[in-house]
C-alpha cells in the first residue's frame, strides 16, 4: 500500500512539471507572437548574421531588411528562423523543473551570455 502511495505522489510531481511546462511554453509563445507582430527586429538581425557568415565563407551576400541577397536570389528570413521559439522552450523547461528559484536562475545563465 505504501508503494502505491509513493507511486501516485511521484506521478503527481511529473504531471505537475509537465503541465507547468506546457502552460509556460504555450503562454509565452502566444504572448510573444501576439505582441511581436511581424518580428522585424529579430528577423533583420538574423538576416544580418546570415549575410555576415556567408561573407566569411567567401560568398557575395548582403542583408536588406529581413532578406538575404545571394547571387541574384533573395531569401526571406521568417520568424521561425530567429530561434525565439527555442529560447521560449528552454526557459519553459527551466522554470517548470521542480527546484529552487536560485537553481533555475543558474539554468538561465547560458541565455544571459547570448
Amino acid at each position: 500500500m505504501k508503494k502505491v502511495k509513493e507511486s501516485i505522489i511521484a506521478r503527481k510531481e511529473i504531471l505537475k512539471t509537465v503541465s507547468l511546462f506546457l502552460f509556460l511554453s504555450l503562454t509565452l509563445n502566444f504572448l510573444y507572437f501576439k505582441l511581436a507582430g511581424e518580428q522585424i527586429i529579430p528577423r533583420s538581425f538574423t538576416a544580418s548574421l546570415v549575410a555576415l557568415f556567408l561573407r566569411l565563407f567567401g560568398l557575395n551576400a548582403e542583408a536588406s531588411g529581413t532578406f538575404v541577397l545571394l547571387n541574384g536570389s533573395s531569401i526571406d528570413v521568417i520568424g521561425e528562423c530567429t530561434g525565439i521559439f527555442s529560447i521560449i522552450v528552454y526557459c519553459s523547461v527551466i522554470f517548470a523543473y521542480p527546484t529552487s528559484f536560485r537553481n533555475k536562475l543558474v539554468g538561465l545563465e547560458p541565455i544571459r551570455k547570448i
